[in-house]
């Protein structure tokens, strides 16, 4: 009996320093190049991964006026993206109209039409609103306000909701 308890100790003090023993890992070159009198030179080749980055700024409001188109800038920053890649902006929703390119600003059931342009693009829920392969400024345009349907006074408002995506270039 004694014999088993000595034996048990053993093993368990043989365990515990076992499960002590710290192991290193490390990255090793796949192959190294030895260079010797006939072998003179050797390439190293060299590389770095540059990490994807960009930073996309939409206005936080837009203000409509009745005389006149409003402009406000779509603006990517620090734009480092995969070759033949393209940052896309999208218009993906807006919360009083569904489709087409007349939206509606709303108070209560009063509505207010405007319309969006990129470029020469009139933009629709869906469409895209800008697009970037390096840093710069594309602008939306907002057409005066239609306000001729308006039934009350006072702000008429929407949410409009942008998404950016990388995209391949085709």
């Amino acid at each position: 009996m004694r014999i088993k308890k000595i034996f048990a100790a053993a093993l368990a003090a043989v365990v515990a320093a076992a499960a002590a023993v710290t192991v290193y890992a490390y990255e090793t070159p796949e192959s190294n190049i030895t260079l010797y009198k006939d072998n003179p030179s050797g390439g190293v080749s060299v590389s770095y991964d540059n990490p994807m980055g960009y930073t996309v700024t939409i206005p936080a409001a837009v203000t409509l006026s009745s005389s006149a188109s409003v402009t406000a800038p779509v603006e990517a920053s620090e734009v480092i993206i995969p070759n033949n890649s393209v940052l896309v902006v999208s218009l993906t929703a807006a919360a009083n109209t569904d489709s087409g390119t007349i939206f509606h600003a709303k108070n209560g059931e009063s509505v207010v039409t405007y319309s969006i342009t990129s470029g020469n693009n009139t933009l629709s829920v869906g469409g895209i609103a800008a697009s970037f392969t390096a840093d710069g400024t594309q602008n939306l345009v907002f057409s005066p306000a239609d306000a001729s349907a308006a039934t009350a006074s006072g702000s008429h408002s929407e949410t409009l909701t942008f998404t950016i995506s990388l995209e391949d270039i085709t």
